[in-house]
């Protein structure tokens, strides 16, 4: 028998939006962040859904995360742009530079923004679908906290990395590519060892590098790369693109989500937007 309960969507954005206010959020803030988690929940992505709320307020309450933050343009030359997050939800931190990147596109066929001191922003594809919705290709990546090892190594450096890409179809349903550089997102293991119930087999390998079906000794050890080196070298383009050329932290310095709850985890995002009828 399941123990799930369906809630209705307007009642878990209402919830959502009212746990952000109690934190200091701002309408837009609450929002933004509100209808992120919901569009991964409402795809089956619950790994990136409102079960990220929790760890949210953490954060705030803790102050590594500014509800009140306003990103910022620091950087703008032709049609590429710097944002710095000012440690805002990664999520608005995110939609500011996307917004920005369709700007760019808009105007001038292409726009390409990265940020800085940002924090984990969802559902990669939520913002890849943004540029979609308006006739463009929207691409969105991220790096994040150190959860796998580069190909033939031990030692932690990589995040899952996600990678999304969105692409218009006129009146059909746009294309939508949002994965993670490793076999699945870690997300997906944090939940499976909050039900109780085994991961499949290729998952990832344990803290001694044996594979495991075991999410806590998953959690533990570190994931596995989708397509073995392939994903390995997946995840350091990512963080060249979304850490280091943004100038946000890269490799084992961007901070975890779930520990460390008072110290900014200084995330980097990268944004494009391709203007199609300009090709």
């Amino acid at each position: 028998m399941s123990n799930q309960i369906c809630v209705p969507v307007s009642v878990m954005r209402r919830f959502s939006m009212e746990a952000l206010a109690a934190v200091g959020a701002g309408d837009e803030e609450q929002s933004i962040v509100a209808d992120s988690l919901l569009f991964a929940d409402m795809r089956g992505i619950t790994s990136h859904g409102v079960s990220k709320l929790p760890v949210y307020i953490k954060r705030v309450l803790a102050g590594s995360i500014n509800p009140k933050a306003k990103p910022e343009c620091v950087v703008s030359r032709g049609y590429v742009a710097c944002i710095d997050g000012h440690n805002a939800f990664g999520q608005v931190a995110a939609s500011v530079a996307m917004r920005h990147a369709i700007m760019l596109a808009l105007s001038g066929g292409v726009g390409v923004v990265v940020v800085r001191n940002s924090n984990h922003f969802g559902a990669a594809g939520y913002f890849a679908l943004m540029a979609a919705s308006r006739n463009l290709i929207g691409v969105a990546l991220s790096n994040a906290n150190p959860t796998m090892a580069p190909w033939g190594g031990s030692r932690l450096l990589l995040g899952t990395n996600p990678i999304a890409i969105a692409v218009p179809t006129g009146d059909e349903c746009p294309f939508v590519l949002d994965l993670a550089c490793s076999t699945v997102s870690r997300g997906r293991i944090i939940e499976a060892a909050r039900l109780g119930r085994p991961i499949p087999p290729g998952w990832a390998l344990d803290k001694n590098g044996n594979p495991t079906t075991d999410p806590q000794e998953a959690l533990r050890g570190q994931m596995a790369p989708l397509g073995g080196v392939k994903g390995s070298g997946l995840a350091e383009a990512v963080d060249i693109l979304s850490g280091v050329l943004s100038g946000a932290r890269f490799l084992s310095s961007v901070g975890p989500l779930y520990q460390d709850l008072d110290k900014p985890q200084g995330v980097g995002h990268f944004f494009a937007a391709v203007n199609v009828a300009d090709i």
